[in-house]
Parts: structure tokens; C-alpha cells; sequence
């Protein structure tokens, strides 16, 4: 009769903590692919970053030379002609330049 009863016990207290541990696994396994995710998003947020800083630079100078701007009526009139004065300067000035060397 107590062999009975402590197989049940046994299997009553497996039981109750069968959902537990269930649970605790699921959620373990959660929070290993969250911190996996999150460092692979980590990881391409850090080269998206590294791309953008390198085509914000190539866009200054085009935006420099051509006189670019963003397109919502907010306009950078340093120089007249949408830019093309300034590019036209700085051709004139490389010409001149290249030409007294000969």
C-alpha cells in the first residue's frame, strides 16, 4: 500500500511540474533566438549604418557640386542655376590648371 502510494505521489508531483518545465524550456528557447536575433539585427543595423555614412558622403558632394536638394521646397540657394555655376568654376579652374603645366 505505501508503494502505491508514493508511485502516485510521484506521478502527481510529475505532473504538476510537467507544464512547468515545459514551459521554462519554451521560454529558455525564446530568449536564446531573441538574443540571437537581436545580435544579427545588431550586426546589419551597424552595416546599414556604415553604408549610410558612406552614400551621405557621396551625396554631399554630388549635392555640392549640382546643387541637389530634398525635393519639400526647401532649397540651398548658395549658388545660382541650380549648382551648375559652381561646377562650371571648378572645371574652369581645373583647366587652367592642367593647361599651364604644359
Amino acid at each position: 500500500m505505501i508503494k502505491a502510494f508514493s508511485f502516485l505521489l510521484v506521478a502527481f508531483i510529475l505532473l504538476l511540474t510537467l507544464p512547468i518545465a515545459i514551459g521554462l524550456g519554451g521560454g529558455l528557447f525564446g530568449l536564446i533566438i531573441g538574443l540571437i536575433g537581436g545580435l544579427i539585427g545588431l550586426l546589419f543595423g551597424i552595416l546599414g549604418a556604415i553604408i549610410g555614412a558612406i552614400a551621405w558622403i557621396f551625396k554631399s558632394i554630388f549635392h555640392l557640386l549640382f546643387g541637389w536638394h530634398t525635393g519639400f521646397d526647401h532649397h540651398y540657394h548658395w549658388f545660382h542655376f541650380n549648382g551648375c555655376i559652381f561646377t562650371a568654376i571648378i572645371i574652369l579652374i581645373l583647366i587652367v590648371a592642367f593647361s599651364k603645366r604644359k
